[in-house]
Formats: structure tokens, C-alpha cells, sequence
């Protein structure tokens, strides 16, 4: 009978704690999917300029509301569902251009850029092959987009190397989705980790440059620094990203 009830005790006692480690994890997850950058501060060349450029960001959960550059341009985000369907440029108070995106199966089929001024229209289209690559085409180029583990390597111009770290945009919602268009108005690589070297693709792969980054605690990046080397001198004056979590 003892023997019975310290056996039950034994039970009870294994089932709070394995039920006290699944709410660890799951807060653990859940502390995760909320880090997003609220702000990054953009130095074009270090060598001339200390202060840079400061982007804020504003969330509606996981998903982006806005950004706002310099105090002068403004993005404004519109999602269908999970997916980002169109974005909203502005200089000031006044709309500058129109980014559309539609979808096929969840995946990106045609990114159509329209400038305020003249109503002239720029369409991308996207076809998603077999091989996991993405051929696009527009009026004046085409081009493959090759991808590995959730990252870009190689945009037909470019040749890119990563890390395993957090990109600092994964969280954003249907972010991910849109890493095909290579002409976002932050410029940033929403690729699954971060960029450590880019290579021109040419003949003798003499151009490229590489990343230095710092991270914080989570493993999300608070600084990447980007100095440029064309294979025979080194130049450290570069570009800088500042990521601010809080």
C-alpha cells in the first residue's frame, strides 16, 4: 500500500514538472516570435558621417504597420491576411509611389510599382521552379534568384555567405515572402540569417565585401558593420546598421 502511494506521488510529481518545462519552452517561443527591431539607425560610410539615418518601426502584433526614415518618408503597410499586398511611400504627407504585390499558393507571382506623379506602372512577375530557385522578369531585365536553407545566395549579380544567427526582420509577418523584391525601400536583406560576404559574380570574382556583426543576448544582431574589398586593398570606411529591440 505505501509502495502504491509513493509510486502515485512519483507520477504526479514527474507530470508537474514535465508540464512546468512545456511552459518554459512555450514562453521561450513565445519571446522569440516578439523580437522586432523598433528602430535602426543606417550610416552610409562610416569614415564620413557619425550620426547616419534613424528608421522607426511600428507593429500591429507581428505584423509591420509602418516605418518612418528621417522624419521625412513614410511607409505605410497593408496585409491581406498574412501577407503584405501593398505598401505606401510617402515624402512628407504626400504619396510618392505605390508598391502591389499578389500571390500564388502563398508565394510571391508579381510586385507592380506605381509612381504617384505620372500613373506609370513597373511589373515584376516571378516564376517559383522546381529546383527551389525563382526566375523574374520585368520590361528591362530578367534574372534567377537561387536560394539555400532559407537564404538567398546568389541574385545573378551577387554571390552571397551568412551566418546562422537571426536576420533581425524573421519575425515580421509575410516579410520572408517579399525577400524577392531586391528594391525595398529600407534595402534590407530578409534572408533567414545574416549576410557575412557578398561576391560580384564575374569572371575572376575580384569585387566583394564582407560583415562584421555584434548580437544581442536572443542572437539578434545590434550592429553590422560592412566594409567593401576589392581583393587587393581593404577599405575600413564602410556602412552601418544599428538594430534597437526595445
Amino acid at each position: 500500500m505505501k509502495k502504491s502511494k509513493l509510486s502515485l506521488l512519483v507520477t504526479i510529481i514527474s507530470i508537474l514538472l514535465l508540464s512546468c518545462s512545456k511552459d518554459e519552452d512555450s514562453s521561450l517561443t513565445d519571446k522569440e516570435t516578439l523580437v522586432l527591431p523598433k528602430k535602426m539607425n543606417y550610416i552610409e560610410n562610416t569614415e564620413y558621417d557619425k550620426v547616419g539615418r534613424d528608421t522607426y518601426f511600428t507593429y500591429n502584433g507581428n505584423k509591420l504597420e509602418s516605418t518612418m526614415t528621417g522624419g521625412q518618408w513614410k511607409s505605410v503597410y497593408t496585409y491581406t491576411g498574412d501577407l503584405i499586398t501593398k505598401i505606401e511611400h510617402y515624402e512628407f504627407t504626400n504619396l510618392y509611389y505605390t508598391t502591389e504585390y499578389t500571390y500564388k499558393n502563398n508565394k510571391l507571382e508579381t510586385r507592380r510599382i506605381t509612381r504617384k506623379s505620372t500613373q506609370e506602372t513597373y511589373t515584376t512577375y516571378y516564376i517559383h521552379n522546381s529546383d527551389g530557385s525563382v526566375s523574374y522578369s520585368n520590361t528591362n531585365s530578367e534574372g534567377k534568384y537561387i536560394f539555400k536553407d532559407g537564404n538567398l545566395i546568389n541574385n545573378g549579380k551577387e554571390k552571397f555567405e551568412y551566418d546562422t544567427k537571426n536576420n533581425p526582420f524573421k519575425n515580421i509577418t509575410g516579410i520572408d515572402v517579399i525577400t524577392l523584391d531586391d528594391d525595398n525601400e529600407l534595402n534590407f536583406n530578409v534572408s533567414k540569417n545574416n549576410i557575412i560576404k557578398s561576391t560580384s559574380v564575374d569572371s575572376n570574382n575580384s569585387s566583394y565585401s564582407f560583415n562584421i556583426l555584434k548580437f544581442n543576448n536572443d542572437g539578434f544582431p545590434i550592429e553590422d558593420l560592412g566594409y567593401w574589398n576589392d581583393g587587393i586593398t581593404s577599405s575600413k570606411s564602410g556602412s552601418c546598421y544599428k538594430y534597437y529591440y526595445e
